[in-house]
């Protein structure tokens, strides 16, 4: 019971997390509205992706990851992934998730999803998302 207590993450109230989204947002869009795609994707990964269990919440999260990834061609996606360190893949690992919850620009997001898989070295990146707490 003491591990159980130990590994339960003290809950977060929504507002916290509107709060974190509507930041990225405002981050991201202010790059993206500039053209620089290589800002707005810097912003998303100063942020985990969303643990919240709001559906409303998550989707808006996972827009901004939409908005982000879908900024980049195809052969701009592997030179991209190609310059984070492993703790920036697993971000953007868990992003691609989130993102591919929405259905929207899936074949761009798979292929952020196979290069970063391809950069980070194989089933690690997934595994660390998978259980990631945060």
């Amino acid at each position: 019971q003491n591990i159980t207590m130990a590994l339960q993450q003290p809950a977060i109230p929504d507002s916290a997390y509107k709060a974190k989204v509507d930041k990225l947002r405002s981050a991201v869009d202010s790059a993206l509205n500039t053209g620089n795609k290589s800002s707005a994707l810097e912003e998303l990964l100063k942020t985990r992706p969303t643990a919240c269990r709001n559906p409303q919440i998550r989707g808006d999260a996972a827009k901004v990851a939409c908005d982000v990834l879908g900024q980049y061609k195809a052969m701009e996606i592997k030179p991209a992934v190609g310059k984070l360190d492993s703790d920036a893949l697993d971000k953007l690992m868990g992003h691609i998730y989130l993102a591919l919850q929405t259905g929207e620009s899936a074949n761009t997001v798979f292929k952020w999803h196979e290069s970063t898989l391809k950069a980070a070295g194989g089933l690690g990146c997934i595994i660390r998302v998978l259980t990631d707490n945060r």
